[in-house]
């Protein structure tokens, strides 16, 4: 089979031929049919998220389940599936409430720590596969087990939107997309901040009331604060990797706001503590989904609650995987498909 393999950081993949892997027990092997390209890839290409090297990237994975292994019982072959990424211990308090990617023994992430999905079949726990309907595409269920997923448990596990609340989300790109759907969803007010004007009539084509225009330089809590009466938001949905825009995010909010921080930096923000008391902030992370945001996302893709079209514009073959990495790069791209079979 075809894979795309990271043999270096900061290096282009490699496509190379490998064999096909065999299921051991309770494994699965998903013959590839769509694999979402995310910025966690180029995270990981440019060595963050302790990859270790060499690695078949990819986690945005759906396909049809090739093979399965000794023991399995609630996966066939033929079956419609996408993959979720984490496989933690089972055993620890994040693992048995469904929050794998926090297992205190240590997640390992399909497409991370593990080969993913930028090849034309990849091997994943029994576990670890979900059902995808038919009347979903590949190409769409591919997304949603991340841009989609990721959202859902940051505003609705995580952030517990109510509705009238004002919700403000900072960085449009692919998360943005659905989280901006997702808080309308919830009858909350949406800003959008972004430093592209295209990005900032994306984000109102798809429901926000207000955009904002973003920046490091911008005076982007000013703002905020004057679209909201002087009083700030409920809720920061914080999707850049940037520390001065922790800042901001955590600037803009109200009395009792909520600061949900997804995009990640190792580089240190700062706060005003003296706000964080006076006006009883939270400031908390979301880190990856569960099984149930993904099902839950299949459901709302299903009955049309959300629309994943922005994030399927760009569909290319494996061939072309380094080509559409730098496109990620340029900022060209909120989300690209990966197509193994063609």
């Amino acid at each position: 089979m075809k894979v795309a393999r990271l043999n270096g950081f900061n290096e282009p993949l490699s496509i190379e031929e490998c064999p096909i892997p065999k299921p051991g027990p309770r494994e699965v092997v998903v013959a590839v049919e769509a694999c979402g390209v995310c910025g966690s890839d180029l995270t990981i290409i440019h060595g963050g998220l302790k990859t270790t090297l060499p690695r078949t990237l990819g986690h945005e994975i759906a396909g049809t389940v090739a093979e399965v292994g000794a023991g399995c019982k609630s996966v066939t072959v033929g079956m419609r599936v996408v993959v979720y990424i984490a496989r933690g211990c089972g055993e620890c308090k994040p693992c048995r409430a469904g929050e794998e990617f926090c297992c205190i023994k240590g997640a390992e992430r399909i497409g991370v720590t593990l080969d993913g999905g930028f090849a034309e079949y990849v091997i994943v726990p029994e576990a670890n596969v979900i059902p995808l309907p038919d009347s979903l595409t590949f190409e769409a269920g591919a997304v949603l087990t991340d841009a989609v997923a990721t959202c859902l448990h940051a505003l609705e596990d995580v952030g517990k939107l109510v509705p009238g609340e004002v919700v403000v989300i900072f960085g449009v790109g692919g998360l943005a997309t659905s989280a901006i759907q997702i808080a309308k969803m919830h009858g909350c007010r949406v800003l959008a901040v972004s430093r592209s004007v295209a990005k900032r009539e994306l984000a109102l084509s798809l429901g926000a009331d207000e955009a904002i225009a973003g920046g490091e330089t911008a005076d982007v809590v000013r703002a905020i604060h004057a679209k909201t009466n002087g009083m700030g938001a409920d809720v920061a949905l914080q999707l850049v990797a940037n520390p001065k825009v922790d800042s901001q995010a955590i600037e803009s909010l109200a009395t009792f706001g909520r600061a949900i921080l997804v995009g990640f930096t190792s580089k240190p923000f700062v706060s005003d503590s003296l706000s964080l008391v006076l006006k009883q902030l939270t400031i908390t992370g979301s880190r990856g989904m569960t099984r149930a945001n993904i099902r839950r996302a299949i459901h709302l893709a299903e009955t049309g609650a959300i629309c994943l079209e922005p994030l399927l514009q760009a569909q290319r073959p494996l061939s072309e995987i380094n080509e559409v990495i730098e496109d990620f790069r340029a900022g060209k791209l909120l989300r690209a498909i990966i197509k193994p079979a063609e």
